[in-house]
């Protein structure tokens, strides 16, 4: 069952790397691939990461038990990556999200144009037709 409350989290932490201007790259979960796996650090030497780059460092998703990797990949209920992200949502097509290759899919346009706002209104959208549709 999808979690609507790590949803709405989620996209209010995109909406907050979007609005600091943080660095997001639709095809890497960070980059460089160096040691900063907070977001202070992350946010301080201009690293860029994707969506679920910049969530494995957030609060939210550290505080439910998640971690990041050195390469910036999310780490949850002993899952990694797209299936880290899908475990911690409890929605199998969520990693369509964060895969660059469903970038026109997803968002209509290719991955390099993809920004976090773009990922924060389809994280609402899915929230907002899980609501109306039960």
């Amino acid at each position: 069952m999808m979690n609507l409350q790590r949803m709405i989290k989620a996209a209010e932490w995109m909406l907050k790397i979007h609005e600091t201007g943080d660095k997001f790259d639709l095809s890497q979960w960070k980059k460089p691939d160096d040691s900063n796996t907070t977001y202070s650090s992350m946010h301080k030497c201009g690293t860029s990461a994707c969506f679920g780059g910049w969530l494995a460092v957030s609060p939210d998703f550290k505080k439910e038990g998640g971690e990041a990797d050195i390469g910036g990949c999310p780490i949850f209920d002993n899952h990694e990556g797209y299936e880290a992200l899908n475990s911690y949502f409890g929605f199998d097509e969520i990693s369509n999200l964060a895969d660059p290759w469903q970038a026109f899919v997803v968002y209509g346009k290719s991955s390099i144009y993809v920004t976090a706002l773009d990922v924060a209104e389809k994280l609402l959208e899915l929230v907002k037709a899980e609501v109306e549709n039960g």
